[in-house]
């Protein structure tokens, strides 16, 4: 999806709504093979706070409160800022600020270490199994 953004648009401006939105939502399915529950926030913030670079996990709340419950609710963002770049995530004037393509590559760590923890941990296994036969046991034939 970047590279198409890229390509459609030479970069990542006037098209990151939709990027965004896209890494939002892979947090959430994520984190929902990760924790065995239905309080999306708790397991949203665990997953970040958990798994996300060191500089991510003291804003898993605002993460999920301003960025991802924002962006998948209302289609915009209120008391936040995301750039188009890679600016590492920080507070500007009182708002969290960070480039999606910083927020991306955050994502992509966040899952490599929790595919690593998926290997050695009895109990994520057991979630990330239970998560899967949920899906399957919805799915129509």
């Amino acid at each position: 999806m970047i590279q198409d953004a890229r390509a459609a648009n030479g970069g990542l401006d006037h098209r990151g709504h939709v990027v965004a939105l896209s890494l939002f939502c892979a947090v959430d399915m994520a984190s929902a093979y990760a924790y065995q529950t239905d309080r999306v926030g708790a397991r949203y913030r665990r997953f970040i706070e958990s798994h996300f670079p060191t500089e991510y996990r003291v804003h898993a709340a605002e993460l999920y409160r301003n960025y991802r419950n924002s962006t998948v609710h209302s289609w915009h963002l209120f008391k936040a800022s995301i750039l188009p770049d890679r600016q590492p995530i920080e507070v500007q004037g009182g708002t969290l600020v960070f480039g999606l393509l910083h927020f991306f590559e955050a994502l992509e760590t966040a899952i490599e270490h929790f595919l690593v923890e998926a290997q050695h941990d009895a109990e994520v296994q057991a979630a990330v199994l239970a998560r899967y036969a949920k899906l399957r046991a919805s799915a129509r034939s």
